[in-house]
């Protein structure tokens, strides 16, 4: 295996960033971090994420299902919360 090499790049995101997923198909990426809010960012798209405050005040962890439709966060409040992308 060679030396990977970037394919897209995101600007704008926290220095306090726990946690990425990648979608199954890789066209979204979620981010969540400690100032609260989720993004969900698309490495194709030249335009801002779409960011999302789920009610936590940290985000300790995110995950999306194997459709990309439905994600998943977990703060340090312990209290985990689904919401869809629909």
């Amino acid at each position: 295996m060679g030396r990977p090499s970037p394919v897209a790049a995101a600007s704008g995101l926290p220095r306090d960033l726990h946690s990425l997923a990648i979608s199954a198909d890789g066209r979204v990426v979620i981010a969540g971090g400690a100032d609260g809010v989720i993004r969900v960012l698309r490495p194709d798209a030249a335009g801002p994420a779409l960011v999302e405050n789920p009610g936590h005040a940290e985000v300790n962890d995110v995950c999306i299902s194997s459709d990309g439709r439905l994600i998943a966060s977990v703060g340090q409040d312990g209290r985990l919360r689904w919401w869809s992308r629909d």
